[in-house]
């Protein structure tokens, strides 16, 4: 079963044939050749590349014709703008974030049944479930990141002054919460409450992350509680 943008593909009579297969994206990098030398020089970037998911699926079109029922296909697939949330019933501990930008061949039969093959373009990584659950972080807390892979975790900051928030070797200067709060988004590399952009309030070499292995979280000052969605991901 795949979940798309919130939806099933039973609510569209769309059923997978058979399990998928597992793609892992390949590292973005470059590769130079030198004259007179065995082999290629190697760069590795810190990234990764989207990578191509498929699902060889079927439509029953139960007591409607094929063509009405790929139209219901159709909306399912096509509705959904930009980046979506994709799962899957195979691997029930993650999930990706994917486009659909077609096109989609559908081969009838008797025109009851249709076949075809969907082709998500997936970003490259894979997000644990349990990573999207909020910790509420409690002074000199040590998060244990699962993966082999350093998550940018989405921070919450509560309190009723200026204060520094620590979050393994990364501080981050809080000069003022007027509003009560400030959330640090690592992803984004944004700092904001709302629609309200708070990146004048802060000051940091960079935003937290959190690397495999422990990272502790500690704060001083006016803060005074901190809540951290970790955003644990592999490939």
């Amino acid at each position: 079963m795949i979940f798309w943008a919130g939806r099933s593909s039973d609510d569209v009579h769309v059923v997978v044939e058979r399990y998928p297969s597992i793609e892992l994206a390949a590292r973005k990098l470059d590769t130079q050749s030198v004259p007179g030398r065995n082999g290629d020089l190697l760069f590795l970037q810190p990234a990764y590349q989207n990578y191509i998911q498929s699902y060889e699926i079927y439509v029953s079109a139960e007591r409607l014709r094929l063509p009405r029922a790929m139209r219901a296909v159709a909306d399912w697939l096509c509705g959904p703008r930009g980046y979506q949330k994709l799962e899957d019933s195979y691997d029930v501990e993650t999930y990706r974030r994917a486009y659909f930008a077609g096109p989609l061949d559908v081969e009838s039969v008797l025109h009851r049944f249709g076949r075809a093959t969907i082709e998500f373009n997936c970003q490259p990584q894979r997000f644990l479930r349990v990573g999207d659950l909020p910790v509420q972080a409690v002074q000199e807390q040590v998060l244990l990141n699962p993966t082999a892979f350093a998550a940018l975790p989405l921070i919450t900051v509560i309190g009723a002054g200026a204060g520094t928030l620590t979050v393994g070797s990364v501080t981050v200067t809080i000069n003022s919460m007027p509003r009560g709060a400030v959330v640090l988004d690592s992803d984004t590399q944004n700092a904001y409450l709302g629609a309200v952009n708070l990146n004048s309030t802060i000051s940091a070499p960079e935003f937290p992350t959190l690397p495999a292995g422990e990272s502790a979280v500690r704060w001083t000052g006016g803060i005074t509680g901190v809540e951290i969605i970790p955003r644990w991901w592999t490939l």
